[in-house]
């Protein structure tokens, strides 16, 4: 039996701490690394020196060295998928579901309170706020900015921090309920005052797509494997005053995520065609119409229910990337 002593334990029985034992010794290899080393014979590894007094940090990198060394696969061949994979994504965030255990579909908004309280403690979702500037000096705008505040304490701390690399603006301007994000101006428009939490969450996520590449190119890659039959891209359909959409890889309750604004053509949302000929144009509005529904509702009416009903994949999806990806 070992028994562990402090200094108090050694001075009330008077003995001293000893030095590595003299006397023959016997080779050891290491089975996990291959390092051979030699121990005094009869001494087990590990016990021929004071574990008190030994270094404790390069001790620890040293376990671990030998740990990711010998994983079967490495550790770091196994953790490579999810940097670019959202099938990898999506099977952790199906993890991430079922360890909530409250089923979304019947109580949607149970398994939010849930989720959002476990981003908190293991994600630090609250941590940083956006730094978010008013565009205008008119109380609108001084509201709108704290909004879109507000709307970055639902998401991961490092996404917040990392996106606050990039000046931030926002305004509140008169229109419908709407929102707009300007890529090139950084600039955040909440149209009206029906323009609540969840259009500046929906606006929000445009800046962490324009911010954190790796988080568009996840969604990005998703949203064309949904598009793609048979070696070729699903055709564009005019849809209601948004313009075009590439529909069928979406239900029909959150077709919004498949609106493309990648290519030239006019619409009553986009009357300059080359106003939304931009790169990745094609899947803008999968992250956005995702976190919208999974973290609070979609443009005033809870969708989470339906989502998870209707298309789960992407609700593992979402929740993957929240647990998992780091910028």
């Amino acid at each position: 039996m070992v028994q562990q002593l402090s200094e108090d334990d050694l001075d009330r029985r008077g003995l001293a701490p000893t030095g590595r034992p003299e006397g023959a010794t016997r080779q050891w290899v290491n089975r996990r690394t291959g390092e051979i080393s030699r121990v005094p014979v009869g001494i087990d590894p590990g016990f021929e020196r004071n574990a008190g007094s030994y270094a404790p940090v390069p001790a620890a990198t040293k376990f671990l060295d030998g740990k990711i060394a010998s994983a079967k696969p490495p550790i770091k061949d196994a953790a490579k998928p999810l940097l670019d994979d959202p099938v990898a994504y999506g099977a952790e965030g199906r993890t991430v579901r079922d360890s909530i255990g409250i089923d979304p579909v019947a109580r949607p908004r149970e398994f939010r309170e849930a989720l959002l309280h476990r981003l908190r403690d293991e994600r630090g979702a609250g941590g940083a706020v956006a730094d978010v500037q008013p565009a205008t000096g008119g109380a609108a705008s001084k509201a709108a900015a704290e909004l879109v505040r507000e709307a970055s304490r639902l998401l991961p701390r490092g996404w917040v921090q990392t996106a606050n690399a990039i000046p931030l603006k926002a305004r509140r301007v008169d229109g419908e309920g709407g929102g707009d994000y300007g890529y090139l101006e950084r600039l955040v428009t909440l149209e009206g005052p029906a323009a609540g939490l969840d259009v500046a969450l929906h606006e929000y996520v445009h800046h962490l797509q324009a911010t954190l590449p790796g988080l568009q190119r996840l969604f990005r890659t998703e949203h064309i494997r949904r598009t793609t039959k048979d070696g070729k891209r699903e055709p564009l359909v005019n849809f209601t005053h948004w313009g075009p959409c590439r529909k069928d890889g979406y239900p029909e309750e959150l077709v919004y995520m498949g609106h493309d604004y990648g290519v030239k053509t006019q619409s009553s949302y986009a009357p300059e065609p080359e106003q939304y000929d931009m790169p990745d144009g094609d899947a803008q509005e999968v992250a956005t119409v995702a976190y919208q529904v999974v973290l609070h509702s979609h443009f005033g009416k809870e969708r989470l229910g339906e989502l998870a009903k209707l298309d789960p994949g992407m609700l593992d999806l979402a929740l993957g990337v929240l647990f998992r990806f780091d910028p």
